[in-house]
């Protein structure tokens, strides 16, 4: 009951904060973002005979796949490290 009444009591805190500002209307940047992915493409596509979009593609998705690979590996290892007589904890 203690915890439900410090959520109430946040909650109206931040209610009370946000009724001190005046009610605005989302820019049309942040409501239509496909029209902005869009243009950033059609901006870069433009600089394809300077930029090897390709090579960039892959050095961005190498750091990815080691992140992957790293994550996959230690779940392995906690994985196993509850398996009796193989982890730590058996």
């Amino acid at each position: 009951m203690i915890l439900e009444w410090l959520v109430k009591v946040a909650v109206g805190l931040w209610q009370w904060i946000a009724d001190l500002f005046p009610d605005w209307d989302a820019p049309a940047e942040l409501t239509n973002a496909d029209g902005m992915i869009g243009q950033i493409f059609a901006l870069g596509t433009g600089l394809e005979p300077w930029v090897n979009w390709s090579l960039i593609g892959v050095l961005g998705a190498i750091p990815l796949a080691v992140w992957v690979i790293g994550m996959t590996v230690k779940m392995v290892r906690v994985l196993l490290a509850h398996v009796p007589f193989i982890g730590g904890n058996g």
